[in-house]
């Protein structure tokens, strides 16, 4: 597989060859369908998508194309997916060079029958691309033909429309609804009450009085008060315990609003400790789906968004700086592995960033000792070698030898590497 996008150099050179260090390893394109006369915005499943204009397509002619297109697109986020990509992550252009740090990394192409097309002059398509990274020191790159990766701009990142929506459904998912602190009655309160049946309500019937405050939309309520009321229907909340929506009937229209119970007195305190109560047995809850939250803030809670006029791969990067780092002339072995020549080691940092060592670069292999630091090298039959860094070890030594550690199963996929490097 080859990088596509056009090169800015007008001299022919080598077209840089993409290939993953694994033998049976890669990251998966995820294909999609469209019509190029049509266009259309294609929404990726992590909250990403790609907005192509119609009629965006060409073939090898410059010809725009008709019919149906098919895209192929993947994208590598994590240190796992950035390994197994084979992607290069370096910049060396005029007096600037350094290692990548990514916040996020795509690869797009496209065909129709087979035969791989590119965005026609004058068009472009509109990627967006989710991170889990806030920073706005990171820039938007394309590799070009050689392997070099050429500078576009800098990207700055919004927040994802979708991650709150996700969080959500994967808080739906828990049985126990997440409980809200009840409310006690005082002079600041803005209060309102109206009648309804109490005994679809048992909850709220064990309480001698009740009035309501609006939950986290007053202005709704005072637009509300101002028109009128003609009718009330409440139902419970469907993610929070403890909230409740009015469904109300204005001038002939249906709106709803949320509001909870303000509790007076005595009704206050045994209101707070059945909250107490429900908070721990839903925090127990929580706490399974933790792992599956945090996968969303590590992913999806930013969005980086740019125009690309060319298939290829494209990254939003930063130079690493290594103001902090200790560096030391490294020679690798690996055990149980006595003849085994190492080809490069990748430094990932936090599980978070990825530095790719090849030998010409050992003798000056460099690491930030505050970091959680392991060395990973990929040997055949797509097993790992690791070795962990453990803070400044290193710090007074200008010459080491580093053996590596055999992991003893073979791997499988990117996700079991990410698995494997979160847990060492």
């Amino acid at each position: 597989m080859s990088c596509t996008n056009q090169s800015d150099d007008s001299t022919t050179q080598k077209e840089f060859e993409i290939v993953s260090p694994f033998e049976k390893i890669d990251v998966p394109f995820q294909q999609f369908t469209i019509l190029n006369e049509e266009g259309g915005k294609i929404q990726l499943p992590d909250g990403g998508f790609i907005d192509v204009p119609a009629n965006t397509f060409a073939n090898d002619a410059g010809e725009v194309i008709k019919g149906e297109v098919t895209i192929e697109f993947r994208d590598f986020k994590n240190p796992a997916e950035i390994i197994a990509s084979g992607i290069p992550m370096s910049y060396d252009s005029a007096s600037v060079s350094g290692d990548f740090q990514s916040a996020g990394m795509y690869q797009i192409q496209a065909n129709q029958k087979g035969q791989n097309l590119d965005v026609a002059q004058g068009k472009s398509i509109e990627v967006g691309l989710t991170s889990g990274k806030s920073e706005s020191n990171y820039n938007f790159y394309d590799l070009k033909q050689d392997g070099n990766w050429n500078y576009n701009f800098n990207c700055k990142p919004t927040e994802n429309p979708s991650y709150t929506k996700t969080v959500e459904n994967i808080k739906k998912s828990i049985e126990i609804k997440e409980p809200v602190a009840p409310v006690k009655a005082d002079d600041t309160t803005a209060v309102f009450s109206f009648k309804y049946n109490q005994s679809a309500f048992p909850e709220l019937a064990a309480f001698d009085n009740i009035l309501w405050t609006p939950y986290q939309n007053r202005d709704l309520f005072n637009a509300v008060k101002k028109l009128g009321t003609e009718d009330v229907e409440i139902v419970k909340n469907e993610i929070l315990d403890g909230v409740y929506d009015l469904k109300l009937t204005v001038e002939g229209t249906e709106r709803t609003l949320s509001a909870q119970p303000v509790f007076l007195g005595s009704d206050y305190q045994m209101a707070l400790s059945l909250f107490e109560k429900k908070n721990m047995a839903y925090n127990a809850a929580l706490d399974e789906k933790k792992a599956e939250i945090n996968r969303v803030l590590a992913d999806q809670r930013f969005l980086r968004t740019s125009n690309i006029s060319g298939m290829g791969v494209y990254n939003y990067d930063r130079l690493w700086h290594n103001s902090e780092a200790i560096f030391v002339d490294a020679t690798f072995k690996v055990n149980q592995m006595k003849d085994y020549q190492v080809q490069k080691v990748y430094l990932v940092s936090n599980n978070n960033d990825v530095i790719y060592y090849q030998p010409e670069r050992f003798s000056k292999l460099g690491y930030i000792a505050s970091d959680h630091n392991t060395l990973v090298a990929i040997l055949p039959g797509d097993k790992i070698a690791k070795f962990n860094l453990d803070n400044a070890q290193f710090r007074d030594k200008e010459k080491v030898e580093i053996n590596l550690e055999v992991m003893s199963d073979t791997i499988s996929s990117t996700d079991e590497v990410h698995e494997l490097l979160k847990s060492i």
